[in-house]
């Protein structure tokens, strides 16, 4: 790899050395600064059938370099009433909370919420060149925020963080490079996660017909009455969850986890944290009552763990063992949240939906095999697929190394 003739310190930690011919520059000095705005509550109506785009951090996507348009648009009037500006194209749209430092930029003309910053570059400035730098500097704006709700880092704050700024045709030289090598490894990436996604599939594909057929392809079959369990075997029962087993909530919140506790801590997310408390101890099942993971977050535990207030905790079963109820309700519950309509995400999970959940019982000695075979199935597959996973994880760092070096001036690029 190639290094440039001279360096200087740059004074910044976490950037280091910088060629001696660049500058560190805040980034007011670099873009026209603007905050977005939402229409007051009376106004929301003009988001329907608008036709100017409404970015929100939501909007954003990890790999995403461009954006085009947002989930809603507004009208012109809906515009004029709240106080956001027309952001141009070519611009970079900065996430200023949760996640702090996502970034796009944006190919058509676009406004903003409250959630946003957006960066309108000078006549000397790469917008592409500042999105690689901005997308390897999120934990460093990350540091800088603030916030007892969420997390969130002000603008001006943001227009005095410094950052490396090369000659305009270094700039574009660097963004060229980068464009060419990411796009190989976004490549790379995308191949290995799709073998993964069908891996995933095959693991989905088993568990549902193990645990609405059996293992017994020879067994005659009897129609369940529930369009999406379809048939069962004649000599299986269906029941509702509410007579299979007890259901409660937790008593703690997110932010009572613990970076070392003791005990697990089971959240709405997929993450499990750790906490100095346990509230239950035995075997159960557990799943996110509300959030993006509503209905979609299961855990299956068997020790001493504490859980969030709105996670769901099946216990006390009867009739069913627990691996089993655990491998179904996983795969199946989507269902029960798409009846009577075509939405398949819901805000929180009620009660009554999982009470009336209709389960396929088989006796409980097969039960039992089923959860067997199962363990074993999915065990290999997990195995398998570990290892495109640890793949996925070498080449985004590789990535982020790249692109940090070369950004940072560590690496010349021609």
């Amino acid at each position: 790899m190639k290094k440039y003739d001279a360096y200087k310190d740059s004074e910044v930690k976490w950037i280091g050395e910088i060629p001696e011919h660049w500058e560190i520059t805040p980034l007011k000095f670099c873009f026209k600064v603007l905050s977005g705005a939402t229409p007051k509550s009376t106004e929301l109506s003009y988001w329907e059938d608008g036709n100017i785009n409404w970015i929100t951090p939501a909007d954003f996507k990890t790999e995403d370099r461009f954006i085009s348009d947002g989930a809603k648009k507004i009208t012109k009037e809906g515009f004029m009433s709240c106080s956001t500006t027309l952001i141009p194209s070519g611009s970079i749209i900065f996430s200023k909370r949760a996640p702090i430092g996502s970034v796009v930029i944006n190919s058509n003309e676009v406004c903003t919420n409250q959630g946003c910053l957006s960066c309108i570059p000078k006549d000397d400035i790469s917008s592409l060149f500042f999105y690689y730098i901005m997308s390897v500097s999120q934990k460093y704006f990350d540091m800088l925020g603030t916030g007892t709700t969420f997390n969130e880092i002000s603008a001006n704050v943001f227009k005095n963080v410094h950052l490396p700024v090369p000659p305009l045709s270094e700039q574009q030289a660097i963004a060229s490079y980068l464009d060419a090598k990411t796009e190989k490894m976004d490549q790379m990436i995308a191949k290995t996660e799709k073998k993964i996604e069908y891996l995933g599939e095959l693991k989905q594909s088993l568990i549902t017909r193990a645990v609405t057929r059996g293992l017994n392809s020879n067994v005659p079959l009897k129609d369940s009455g529930v369009k999406w369990i379809g048939n069962v075997p004649k000599h299986w029962n269906i029941m509702r969850s509410r007579f299979l087993c007890s259901l409660k909530t937790g008593d703690k919140d997110t932010v009572n986890r613990e970076e070392n506790g003791t005990y697990p801590f089971y959240v709405r997310s997929p993450k499990i944290e750790r906490i100095n408390s346990y509230t239950f101890d035995g075997e159960a099942v557990l799943m996110a009552g509300d959030g993006v993971g509503a209905g979609k977050v299961f855990h299956y535990v068997n020790e001493k763990f504490d859980y969030h207030q709105r996670v769901y905790n099946f216990h006390n079963f009867k009739h069913v063992t627990v691996k089993y109820f655990f491998y179904y309700i996983r795969e199946n519950f989507k269902y029960k949240i798409e009846e009577g309509g075509a939405k398949n995400t819901v805000d929180s999970v009620r009660k009554s939906m999982i009470q009336d959940f209709l389960v396929p019982i088989p006796p409980l000695s097969e039960q039992q095999q089923i959860a067997t075979y199962l363990d074993i199935k999915c065990s290999k597959i997990d195995y398998i697929i570990a290892t495109p996973k640890k793949k996925i994880a070498y080449l985004q760092e590789l990535k982020q190394s790249l692109i940090t070096n070369v950004v940072t001036g560590k690496i010349k690029v021609s």
